[in-house]
This record gives structure tokens, sequence and C-alpha cells, in this order.
């Protein structure tokens, strides 16, 4: 290990000789050459005083190799010369780049469609939720059927609606009533995508700059549009309001991929019975808390345990989640996920789209019963041919064997007879 180190200073040393000799043509200012001509001059006095040593006993100087000594100045070299190849490495490193679910677009349609599995709130629940939602991502991203120079959601035109989910239904086999999530679900990464191209956005600068500066993926009319909006004072006034308002968040998700909707099923298979909202809570956010989570999780676990020992805390508009952290808002209950409301689980009438999730799954089981109902008439006709058949035959073979045991047909009996 010394020898190693020894012979890298002597190099570095060399180096550093060959660079203070080289000829003053390579300097462009003359105070800078001088400074460090100064600094070289110092650096071999110093040097050479530490090199040198008087034997106070013979009066005789004598050179003492301390190349076997840290130097100071070494080490500091040595890190910034590993900071500067991290940070060559991290330039130089290969980054992920946007998602554009080539094997699904590409996905032949002789292919079988690819099965999802959904939970009874229309929400997905199974191995393939990522890609299924990465897929849903690709599709919001798309001009073609999401246009980002419409205003909000509700603005987007029902036919833009109804080919996205067409092109869904052609590469995944959907269970009756999901179309109200899947269509939240493209609003959300709609929303988002549309905040990250506001990255590019720079009011100063002028429309032919902010065209050059976008997204590729971003189709150039379309951005026009936005940028447009995004210049109205509405637009600014929402904006402001909206930054003021995500400052005042607590509750970050750090469940990474995993949504509410999973973790709820997970629980339920382990425990034998759904959870309550502040197992969710427990789940979701306990290895995550900061200072007001602690606080909160403590005030849920007071209450919790004085409730009775049969009791499970379902999930209610007063339940000890809603009592510690206040009502729920219309259109959401919190850790439930998207496409639940509070009108689904306790309101008298339900939501819009739980209306319609289930008339298509009372049609989807119609559906099914005319199918079997067809089935069953297909099959009683093939028994009661089948039946007629062996009818037919057996009279047939009747009336041979009454021909056969017939007078003109035996001698001997005629011979009886007469």
């Amino acid at each position: 290990m010394t020898s190693k180190r020894r012979s890298k200073r002597k190099s570095r040393f060399k180096l550093q000789t060959e660079i203070d000799m080289q000829p003053s043509a390579m300097c462009t200012n003359h105070t800078d050459r001088h400074s460090i001509e100064q600094g070289t001059l110092n650096n071999h006095r110093d040097a050479a005083s530490n090199q040198f040593h008087v034997d106070l006993q013979d009066h005789i100087p004598h050179v003492e190799n301390n190349s076997a000594v840290p130097d100071q100045n070494d080490d500091m070299n040595d890190k910034s010369n590993e900071d500067s190849d991290d940070v060559l490495r991290n330039t130089n490193r290969k980054k992920r780049g946007p998602t554009f679910m080539k094997e699904i677009w590409g996905r032949p349609s002789t292919l079988p469609r690819i099965e999802i599995t959904c939970d009874d709130m229309g929400r997905p629940i199974g191995t393939k939720r990522n890609k299924f939602t990465d897929f849903l991502g690709s599709l919001a991203r798309n001009g073609k059927y999401c246009p980002i120079d419409v205003e909000n959601w509700h603005k987007m035109p029902t036919e833009k609606k109804k080919d996205m989910l067409n092109v869904i239904k052609e590469k995944y086999n959907l269970p009756p009533g999901t179309e109200n999530w899947t269509l939240h679900s493209i609003a959300k990464k709609w929303r988002n995508w549309k905040s990250e191209l506001k990255k590019y956005y720079n009011p100063e600068l002028s429309i032919q700059v902010l065209l050059e500066q976008r997204d590729e993926r971003a189709h150039a009319e379309q951005y026009m549009g936005l940028i447009t909006f995004w210049n109205k004072e509405k637009s600014k006034e929402m904006c402001e309001k909206n930054k003021a308002a995500r400052k005042h968040k607590i509750m970050h998700q750090p469940t990474g991929r995993t949504s509410f909707a999973q973790v709820q099923h997970k629980l339920e298979k382990e425990k034998g019975h759904p959870p309550s909202r502040v197992e969710l809570f427990q789940a979701c956010f306990t290895h995550a808390l900061l200072m007001p989570m602690e606080v909160l999780q403590a005030a849920m676990n007071e209450l919790t345990n004085q409730l009775p020992e049969d009791s499970n805390d379902p999930v209610n508009q007063n339940d000890i989640f809603a009592q510690i952290m206040g009502p729920d808002r219309p259109g959401r209950v919190r850790m439930l996920g998207d496409g639940v409301s509070p009108s689904d689980l306790w309101g008298e009438v339900p939501s819009r789209g739980t209306c319609n999730r289930l008339v298509m799954e009372q049609q989807t089981k119609l559906e099914k019963m005319d199918e079997q109902i067809k089935k069953q008439g297909q099959h009683i006709a093939m028994l009661e041919a089948k039946i007629s058949d062996q009818s037919n035959q057996s009279h047939f073979s009747n009336c041979n064997s009454n021909q056969h045991t017939s007078p003109n047909s035996n001698p001997q009996l005629l011979d009886a007879l007469f």
C-alpha cells in the first residue's frame, strides 16, 4: 500500500512540476502567472524545509524522505478528483426517459385481450394494474385522443372520451362498470401532463421560442392554445391559488405505485374483514411519519383503544378517521383512492358513476343469462331430436320384428293351420 501511494504521489509531483515549468505563453494573464509562480516557489520552499533537518549531534544536514507521511493537500486533491469523477459519472449516466408503452400499442389484434382484475368498487387491484395505468398515462399524453388545449376535463368532448374507451377495450378486457374509474384516471394523468409541460413555459419568452423549447410529444398547435390559456389572468389567479393550497398539504402518499385499493385488498385478505380507515392510515403512512402524522396517529390509537372488543370501526362518515381528520369533501373518500365517493358508501343515492357501473353490471348479468338460456334451448332441442330419432328407430325395429313373426313368413305355422 505504501509503495503504491509513493509512486502515485511522485507522479503527481512530477506532473505538477512539469506544469509549473511550462512556458509563459500558456498563461493568458500576467498577474495569474505571477501568482501561480509565487505559490509554486513557496510550495518548493516549504517542501525543502520539511525534507531537510539538522542533526544536533553531528550538525550535519541530511535529507529524510517523508513520503510515507500523508499530505493533507494530496488527500484534498484525491477527494476533489473523486468528486469530479462522480459528477462526470452522473452526467454520463443513461436516464430512463418517457414511457411510451410500445408493447401495448403494437400488440397484434389477433392476440387475446389482457384481463384486468377489479374489486367491487371498480378499481383495478390485480398484478397487471401498474402496466394498465402506464398505458392510460401514454394515452393521456397522446394529443390525438387527449388534446391539451382543452381548458378542463369537463369540457373534453364526449367523442374523445368514447374514442379513448374504444382504444382501451381493444387492448384490455375490462370488467363491466370500470369505465368511470378509467376516465377518472386518464383525467388525473392528463392534468399531470399539462403540469409537466408548464416547466417549459416562461411568460417573458416569445411564442416562437416557447414552441422550439417545448416537449416534442406536445403538438405545436395544441401547445399554442395552452400557452394562450396560461397567459390569461384567470389562469394566473388560479395558479397562485393552487400553489398556496399546495403548501398546506401534509399527507403525501408514500406507498409508491401501490394504490390504496391494493393496500385495502391486501389487508382484507390478512384480517378477514374490510379494514378501517385507521388501519389503512397505519399501513400507508406509519413508516414515513413526520411530526404532524405522529400526533394524528396517537389520537387515532387512543380512540381505537376505546372501542368494544368485537367492533371493527367500519368506514362511515363518523368513524374514528373522520373524527380526527374532519369530514370528507364531496366527490371523494380519503384513504380509499379514486373512483369512490361518499354517496357510494353512506349516501341515500349512489353517485352517477356508481349508478352507471351497477347498470352495466346488471346488463352484463342479463346478457349472460340470455346466452345461457339460448344454450339451454339449443341443448334441449338437440335432446328432443335425439329422442325422436331413437323413437323412430325403435318403431322401425318393431315393425321389422312383426314382419318376421307373421304367419306368411313361417311355413310350419301354415301347415299346422291347414
